[in-house]
């Protein structure tokens, strides 16, 4: 989780942007993996932001639904 972590902000957040290299050699894995682990951490923050707005519509509609009963 830590490697994923350091990876996905070395890749996506950080500037300069990491170079797969440089995270190989710093995590004693392939450039391969680096980027295996970037691409699967994105997703997980995409996942979690897609949730996120699901959530979010649903507590709207309910809000909506309620005040439309009190009126």
């Amino acid at each position: 989780l830590i490697i994923q972590e350091n990876i996905f902000k070395a890749r996506r957040i950080e500037e300069p942007q990491v170079t797969l290299e440089e995270l190989s050699k710093n995590f004693n894995i392939s450039r391969e993996r680096v980027r295996q682990i970037e691409v699967r951490s994105f997703e997980k923050v995409q996942q979690h932001i897609r949730q996120f707005l699901k959530n979010k519509q649903r507590l709207n509609l309910i809000d909506r639904q309620s005040t439309e009963k009190d009126l």
